[in-house]
């Protein structure tokens, strides 16, 4: 049962201006020497044979940027906190807070999930992130096993890629859009993520988002083989102007899932809200 949770959580485990009518050249161009906090909570409510399984995630991150070189920034992402709440019929509620967590009090629910997250607490990840918000290198999470693909929130190279927002080249202005490939290496995902930008302001650019992925999309993770269709996700992003840095994000996803587990069919669906904050 576990093995399914994290497999299917592990799917959801899916910048700039003066006036009205100007133009804007995207860039990512964060400070170095400087540390962005952010924060980033996602709430999933699955309804799989007539269970209601709800899960909260809540995690907190540091990205310090180290230094520049040409058009390539090298960045250390690090965990400050991460929480996770779950309440499930089957294994009743589990609280996990990297902060609080004392193995010897915690009951054998609970010791699972933290036993695939504690190895992430104080563990810095080595990002090289090109000025057009490309990610091109991550170094720390080939070894992490169950905690890099657990969940959405959890895994350093799907924080990085929500964070940093990959930009064309030239002049855009309000209305015009742009689409991004990406793909989850954990659970095989490919996905086309479309920005739009709503409005561009002296200090903030808005922009619409929407993530597509091909219809009865095939994967396995943890196991579980999955077909995933009526794929749904759509948000709002706000990035500063000066640095391209994601300011705040808020997003909404839904889909149905097809599972099997040891020869045992499955039928789920998820809906869930993602928002991610700066903090400083």
């Amino acid at each position: 049962m576990r093995k399914w949770i994290i497999a299917c959580t592990g799917i959801l485990t899916l910048s700039f201006l003066s006036s009205c009518g100007s133009t804007a050249k995207l860039s990512f161009n964060p400070k170095v020497g400087e540390s962005y906090h952010y924060m980033s909570n996602t709430e999933m409510d699955m309804a799989m044979m007539s269970m209601n399984i709800e899960m909260n995630v809540k995690t907190y991150f540091a990205l310090n940027v180290m230094e520049k070189a040409d058009t390539t920034f090298h960045i250390k992402m690090s965990y400050d906190s991460l929480m996770i709440s779950q309440s499930n019929p089957m294994s009743g509620k589990i609280e996990y807070n990297s902060n609080t967590y004392d193995e010897g009090s915690a009951d054998q629910s609970t010791k699972m999930i933290a036993g695939t997250l504690e190895e992430l607490k104080n563990k810095e990840f080595d990002a090289w992130v090109s000025s057009s918000g490309h990610l091109i290198k991550l170094e720390g999470a080939d070894n992490l096993g169950d905690a890099g693909g657990m969940m959405q929130g959890t895994d350093p190279s799907g924080i990085i890629k929500s964070v940093v927002i990959a930009f064309p080249g030239g002049e855009l202005k309000e209305g015009q859009n742009w689409t991004v490939k990406q793909s989850s290496g954990s659970i095989g995902i490919e996905s086309t993520v479309t920005y739009t930008i709503k409005s561009i302001g002296s200090d903030e650019i808005v922009l619409d988002m929407s993530t597509s992925i091909p219809e009865n999309q095939e994967m396995e993770s943890n196991g579980v083989s999955m077909t995933i269709s009526n794929f749904s996700s759509t948000g709002e992003v706000t990035v500063e102007r000066k640095t391209g840095m994601l300011l705040e994000m808020h997003t909404k996803q839904s889909m149905d899932m097809q599972m099997n587990m040891q020869g045992m069919d499955m039928t789920a669906t998820t809906e869930s809200t993602t928002e991610i904050k700066r903090l400083d």
